[in-house]
């Protein structure tokens, strides 16, 4: 089906409006738009799991003269990564070629998430999280 859906309506996977730009205030180096409250880079953003690796994955789709470009940073588990990665990789190999500037940005936004993917690749599978079997659960009440 897809990504859990999270309480505005919007995929966990989608860009979020924070990743969008980086405020000219800030150094790039500085700026992170983490989904937690508690920032920790070893902990992916989206599912809160580790390990996880820093990366930041772009999306170009190209509208004429008025493209988009979305970016996602943050630490991201192997899973959460592939998800994202995958999903942003294939819009922008697919619409991101419509309008003469994307002819130039399309390559490179391919390129560095290619950089990406190997890195997301060398990150170590997160653990499974341990599921109780039906027979374990208690019933509610003692009439049952």
């Amino acid at each position: 089906m897809g990504a859990a859906a999270t309480g505005n309506g919007s995929s966990a996977f989608e860009p979020q409006a924070a990743d969008a730009a980086i405020p000219s205030k800030l150094p790039a180096s500085d700026f992170t738009a983490p989904m937690s409250p508690h920032f920790d880079a070893t902990h992916c953003r989206l599912c809160h799991r580790g390990p996880a690796a820093m990366a930041t994955i772009h999306q170009h789709r190209g509208r004429g003269l008025k493209p988009s470009h979305m970016v996602l940073r943050g630490p991201l588990c192997r899973e959460c990564g592939l998800v994202a990665w995958r999903r942003m990789t294939l819009e922008t190999a697919l619409l991101g070629w419509w309008g003469l500037p994307s002819v130039a940005v399309t390559p490179v936004a391919l390129g560095l998430n290619s950089i990406v993917l190997v890195r997301l690749l060398r990150t170590p599978a997160a653990p499974a999280v341990a599921v109780f079997p039906v027979t374990w659960v208690q019933p509610v009440s003692d009439t049952v």
